[in-house]
This record gives structure tokens, sequence and C-alpha cells, in this order.
């Protein structure tokens, strides 16, 4: 039985140290690296909010840098609880 591992991730240090851990501990298992958008915090550049089509775009590509090829990504978007269970 293959262990579906979901790691939180974002730009933080104890996110990165997370998916080390998630690498080290289970490396046969399903890694699902997920961030989440919370779109009801969104930046702001130049004055206006940034699209969350946007945002979510970055963050994939931020998250597709860290991945192995083994590991999935997925960016959702949504309160980070309710989100990442829906991940």
């Amino acid at each position: 039985m293959t262990l579906r591992i979901v790691v939180a991730v974002d730009s933080s240090p104890h996110a990165r140290l997370a998916l080390k851990v998630a690498r080290t501990h289970y490396p046969d298992g399903h890694r699902q690296l997920v961030t989440v958008v919370d779109d009801r915090t969104l930046p702001f550049r130049d004055g206006l909010p940034v699209p969350v089509e946007v945002v979510v775009a970055e963050a994939k590509c931020a998250l597709e840098d860290m991945a192995q090829t083994d590991e999935v990504c997925n960016v959702v978007v949504g309160e980070a609880a309710e989100a990442l269970l829906r991940a």
C-alpha cells in the first residue's frame, strides 16, 4: 500500500523543513505538494490587487521549482484549512 503524503508548502523555512522530512521519512510515498492561495488576501502591485489567476500561476511555478520529478504539485484557492482538506 502506497502512502499519500500531503505537504503544505509556502516560502517559509518551516515548509521547506516539512518537505525535507516528508522526503526523508517517506521516500516511497506518493507526495503531493500543496500551496494555498487565499483569495481574501491577494497581494498588490502598483496599487492594484494582483488577479487570483496570476497569483495561482506564480505559486504553481514556485512549487514546480521546488518539486522533485515524482512529486505532484497542486495549488488550491481558498481558506487554508478548508483548501488543504480538499487537496
